[in-house]
């Protein structure tokens, strides 16, 4: 042996298995996976409930959108979407209407049927829970009648 030659052995590499590698690889990458899963659906729950309860408390605009979609697929031009506006404008007035004097005291009787028949069911410190949920929610899902008929002004 010379002099010259480094004798001392190189350092050893730590020996991994190539299955637990791609073992941890994968439960790592599932693991994202389902986070993007959980954030994405909340996000979306979260966003369908924002939309739908704007829709519900503002019906009064529902008719701007539909407009703007029929603009866009129908290629419409300014005096057409003026009077498809005037129109559907027209139309959601006598809808409004029509739900505020007709349908919205029949659905309010069956709700309020609901809530007390559930009530009897439930003791005194449940029926008050109940009724304050169900009046939460009640709340924040039935629109409000429109401006001409009393209901809140503005946006």
């Amino acid at each position: 042996m010379s002099l010259d030659q480094d004798t001392t052995p190189a350092p050893l590499r730590p020996v991994t298995d190539p299955k637990r590698t791609r073992r941890s690889a994968g439960v790592l990458g599932l693991v994202i996976f389902l986070c993007g899963v959980l954030v994405g659906g909340g996000a979306s729950v979260i966003a369908f409930d924002l939309m739908m309860t704007y829709r519900f408390r503002h019906p009064e605009r529902a008719y701007l959108q539909i407009v703007k979609e029929l603009e866009g697929a129908l290629h419409l031009t300014p005096e057409q979407v003026a009077a498809v506006t005037a129109v559907f404008k027209s139309r959601n007035m006598a809808l409004q209407e029509m739900f505020v004097k007709e349908v919205r005291p029949r659905l309010d009787a069956q709700f309020d049927a609901l809530r007390d028949e559930v009530a009897t069911i439930l003791n005194p410190e449940q029926a008050e829970q109940w009724k304050a949920e169900f009046e939460k929610v009640r709340h924040k899902f039935r629109p409000p009648p429109p401006p001409e008929m009393g209901g809140p002004h503005g946006p």
